[in-house]
């Protein structure tokens, strides 16, 4: 039960003789180690090493990690933990260190994105936030090519961020940029039926983009997508969607190249109370066919057998626009008549007597 040290022994027999001997007890230096370690790059790794380095004692050493199992100097694959390890000299002697190996946080992000306004353009935003792992961080787009945390200037597509942190720890984000389907539209109109009027309709039926759609009509003002009460002319309508996408059609409003017309030749009565009279009917302008309507049943374009008097006539053409015409039949202002003055023989089977005839009436 000696501790390190000298010491000294005398021995005496029974006459009393001595002698003596010194003992010197020695000890091994004391174990001691120094220790290292390396943490682990990414979270969730098991990239941990611990090393201890020992010293004192008597050698060989041998090592027992714990929980890893280990039994060299230094211990490798360590996850996230705390571990221990014992040395023993061949003196048995023991040495205890322990080791926390750490780790970053794990890389996350939060992600956000805009997507397309109008159909075929490149106005689309990608933004990744990252947290977590080692700053500083480093961004590399694909297919796109940007290195900063936000995209811009995207067509619609699919597009992949890599995040590499300090520890060259990656996390990988994948966005799919939209875009609305392109503004189309479908047009109808109904043009002027009557030469002058403003009964001129159009319309626009949109599809695609992104609902609501607001419409402009120009010169007429409107804000519907059927615009009324139009006369001939030009008319634009713009139609611009809920992101602002516009879409621009051009209508053009016909009418009648004239109104609805006609001329007349007269044929008037010859004699006076006789009915062969006529009127010779001629249309134009408005839209052929045309349809007649001289009062009393009477159809015909043209008539005959007409009394002295006046006739009207509406002429309808196929649109429904109507000319009213009017035309007068004269005869004379009288029959044919004729006065006599009577000059008699004057001596009985002379041949001097006469007759004065005056016509009158007639033509």
């Amino acid at each position: 039960g000696l501790s390190a040290g000298t010491y000294t022994v005398t021995v005496t027999d029974a006459n009393a003789c001595t002698l003596t001997r010194t003992f010197t007890i020695t000890q091994p230096t004391a174990l001691s180690a120094t220790t290292s370690q390396t943490n682990i790059a990414c979270n969730g790794g098991s990239t941990g090493v611990a090393t201890i380095n020992v010293t004192g004692g008597t050698a060989p050493y041998t090592y027992s990690w714990s929980p890893s199992g280990g039994t060299a100097a230094t211990a490798t694959g360590l996850s996230a933990g705390t571990y221990t390890v014992t040395v023993t000299d061949a003196n048995a002697c023991t040495l205890t260190r322990t080791f926390t190996i750490t780790q970053p946080t794990a890389l996350s992000a939060t992600t956000s994105q805009t997507n397309i306004a109008c159909n075929g353009g490149s106005t689309g935003v990608a933004t990744i936030n990252v947290t977590g792992g080692t700053a500083p961080y480093t961004y590399s787009w694909s297919p796109s090519g940007g290195t900063a945390a936000t995209a811009t200037g995207l067509s619609a597509g699919t597009y992949t961020v890599t995040v590499t942190d300090a520890n060259a720890c990656t996390l990988t984000r994948t966005f799919t940029i939209t875009q609305p389907t392109a503004l189309s539209a479908t047009t109808s109109q109904t043009n002027i039926a009557c030469n002058g009027g403003s009964t001129g309709v159009a319309t626009i039926n949109v599809t695609g983009g992104t609902a609501p759609y607001t419409y402009s009509w120009s010169p007429s003002g409107g804000t519907a997508a059927t615009a009324t009460g139009l006369s001939a002319g030009t008319y634009t309508v713009t139609v611009t969607s809920a992101n602002g996408c516009t879409l621009t059609r051009t209508f053009t409003i016909t009418q009648p190249a004239s109104a609805v017309s006609g001329t007349t030749v007269v044929t008037n009565v010859a004699c006076n109370g006789a009915s062969n009279g006529a009127i010779n009917l001629t249309p134009a302008g408005g839209t052929a066919p045309y349809t007649f309507n001289w009062g009393g049943g009477i159809t015909t374009e043209d008539r005959t057998g007409l009394a002295a008097g006046t006739y009207t006539v509406i002429i309808t053409d196929a649109n429904g626009c109507t000319a009213t015409v009017n035309a007068t039949v004269t005869q004379p202002a009288s029959a044919v008549s004729g006065t006599t003055v009577v000059t008699n023989v004057a001596c009985n089977g002379a041949s001097n007597g006469a007759i004065n005839l005056t016509p009158a009436g007639g033509t």
